[in-house]
């Protein structure tokens, strides 16, 4: 259904869903007749589902509500992938303007999407970021983890935006089917379309982990965060390269200084060395490590171009962002 509209897709891995799936869907119903109610020129025109191997009953439900909803589609894996690859699948099957990821436990509030599409056309962004006011799971050790992972990787790379990641964002299409396409097995999404767009914001929003409070656990237990953290590793532009690079040239430059005050010392005022040996063996220590840092480093700057183009990032890419002055009016307008 696009016939002029600004189409929206939406994108939700589902796993173990069934509890949550049917409520999810008619809060999107609720927002898709209430644009076409209030003639807005956007449109949600599809709700993806991914069939993520799912543990409990979520197919059926997912089979009833798409013979319910013609606008519903469902994308089932050949076996668990995990959350990320499953968006990715996802993203691959949407066709729209913009791309909206969420999860499948009503965390995420479809009533808040507008909210996104605002930050998006009133700031030209590409990509907005859901950020939970409040603590999602209660304070609890995740929440703390995973925000300071993101701050060291964040301050480590050339990635700012990584302390703004979350699974509740919205993308613009052309950028999301891109960053998508391009993703590996072992790329992190949020970094993929960072390599597409550094036009991002955040939105502050009431969240909530209903499962968490209901069930007393999460959907991610440590073996998936420690995971989910070594994608970020691997996908991030960390400069570790250019500062081991510059401490072993300041390594080599200091073994040179020590070994010409040695040879000036035993030339011209032998009756100053108490004993012989160590400050040339101190010397030749460090001539020799900075020089082994220094070839590492430029290695190791090799094989992250030869990584970052294997997981995918792109040489260029062009954005087409006509159309937000027509979102724009109708906000304001509204």
């Amino acid at each position: 259904m696009s016939n002029g509209y600004i189409t929206l897709s939406t994108v939700t891995p589902v796993y173990s869903g069934e509890d949550y799936l049917q409520k999810l869907v008619e809060n999107l119903a609720s927002v898709r007749q209430q644009w076409l109610d209030q003639e807005s020129p956007v449109c949600l025109s599809e709700a993806i589902f991914v069939d993520d191997c799912s543990i409990d009953s979520s197919s059926e439900v997912l089979e009833n509500l798409r013979k319910q909803y013609e606008w519903i589609k469902v994308v089932t894996l050949s076996k668990n992938f995990g959350q990320h690859s499953a968006t990715v699948a996802g993203i691959c099957h949407t066709s729209s303007d913009w791309v909206v990821t969420l999860d499948e436990d009503l965390q995420h509030k479809p009533q808040q999407i507008e909210s996104l599409l605002k930050a998006a056309v009133y700031n030209s962004a590409d990509v907005v970021y859901a950020q939970p006011k409040d603590q999602v799971h209660g304070g609890n050790w995740r929440d703390f983890s995973s925000r300071l992972v993101k701050q060291i990787i964040a301050k480590m790379s050339a990635t700012p935006q990584i302390k703004m990641f979350n699974s509740y964002r919205l993308i613009r299409g052309s950028i999301a089917s891109a960053a998508a396409s391009s993703s590996s097995s072992q790329t992190y999404l949020d970094l993929a379309i960072s390599w597409f767009t550094r036009s991002s914001v955040s939105v502050g929003i009431e969240m909530e982990d209903r499962r968490y409070k209901k069930e007393n656990k999460s959907g991610y237990g440590l073996r998936k965060l420690i995971k989910h953290a070594r994608y970020l590793i691997v996908s991030a532009e960390i400069d570790i390269a250019s500062t081991g690079l510059l401490l072993g040239v300041v390594a080599i430059f200091i073994a040179m200084l020590l070994g010409s005050t040695v040879i000036v010392q035993k030339l011209f005022f032998p009756e100053l060395i108490a004993s012989t040996g160590w400050a040339s063996l101190v010397a030749i220590i460090a001539f020799i490590g900075g020089v082994t840092i220094a070839i590492l480093c430029v290695a190791l700057e090799y094989i992250s171009i030869v990584l970052l183009n294997q997981l995918g990032k792109p040489t260029f890419f062009t954005i087409d962002r006509s159309r937000d002055f027509e979102l724009m009016k109708w906000f304001k307008e509204s």
